[in-house]
């Protein structure tokens, strides 16, 4: 049976969450959101979310 949106974001935030990751919004530049989605698409990952976390972790 298919989902819908609503089931499949809720998934979604359980999957992050057991991962360890917390919930927080953010206000981006277009020029930074243009970096993360570059990144995305360059490393063939499944959302910015995924994307901003391998940056961060990349500056350590």
């Amino acid at each position: 049976m298919a989902q819908t949106a609503a089931e499949r974001k809720a998934k979604q935030r359980q999957e992050m969450l057991e991962k360890g990751f917390v919930r927080k919004d953010l206000w981006l530049s277009k020029e930074s959101l243009e970096t993360i989605e570059k990144y995305k698409i360059e490393h063939d990952l499944k959302s910015n979310d995924e994307a901003l976390n391998q940056l961060l972790k990349a500056l350590n």
